[in-house]
């Protein structure tokens, strides 16, 4: 056989086993990540002003939290 020949049925036969790879390898090394939820900022309550209760009459829930929003992931 000619050097050349060899050297075709060599990039040939790398190229399979790497592709055989590629396609066979998600069989035996799937991994199954579990990782809990980052933690949250904890925000300090605002320091309470002198004011009487007579002149601010905001219930807490009229103000919307930061973290009452909602979502939908979709598949990129």
């Amino acid at each position: 056989m000619k050097t050349s020949t060899k050297l075709i049925i060599g990039v040939i036969g790398v190229a399979v086993i790497t592709v055989a790879w590629w396609l066979i390898s998600p069989l035996f090394l799937t991994e199954t990540v579990d990782e809990g939820l980052p933690p949250t900022a904890v925000e300090s309550p605002a320091p309470e002003e002198e004011e009487s209760d007579q002149e601010t009459s905001e219930t807490p829930e009229a103000q919307p939290s930061p973290t009452e929003v909602a979502g939908v992931f979709m598949d990129g």
